[in-house]
């Protein structure tokens, strides 16, 4: 009886931990309201699904005109170039890693680079910095800073 009680409170255990939690990017991060200087359209949140090879971003936030947006972004992390859809602004990205605490995205629209997100995660991996860099129509970089916190 004690071995099966001991099994049970180990199943019970295992399944409380997260599939995705060996990365410590996984998880829901939220704008820190408290540090953001920004206006007009940006991200509210991002949820981030990585393993070793791939991953799923998934980003909400408000248009220019104040409107609730969601797009999501999946790829494949290595630096090969994954096809989005659904985000009329976007039509591909690259990933990769440039160490455990950094993600890098360069996004492409009509095949010309048009931007690059940076992900940042603190040491104490609490904290996310979301350095967002687009081109616009005459090629000069408009790049935001956000801070995110672990949900």
């Amino acid at each position: 009886m004690f071995l099966r009680l001991l099994s049970v409170f180990f199943l019970v255990a295992l399944s409380a931990i997260p599939a995705s939690a060996g990365d410590p990017f996984n998880g829901k991060w939220r704008l820190e309201q408290s540090k953001a200087k920004i206006t007009g359209a940006h991200v509210r949140a991002i949820e981030i699904e990585a393993a070793e090879s791939e991953a799923k971003f998934v980003y909400q936030g408000v248009d220019a005109e104040g409107q609730p947006v969601e797009w999501q972004i999946r790829t494949s992390i290595g630096g090969n170039l994954s096809g989005v859809i659904d985000v009329p602004w976007l039509d591909a990205v690259k990933c990769w890693r440039s160490d455990s605490r950094t993600v890098l995205i360069k996004l492409f629209r009509s095949a010309v680079n048009i931007g690059f997100d940076t992900m940042e995660l603190s040491k104490d991996g609490r904290s996310l910095r979301l350095t967002h860099a687009m081109l616009d129509a005459k090629g000069k970089e408009i790049k935001t800073v956000t801070s995110f916190a672990k949900q």
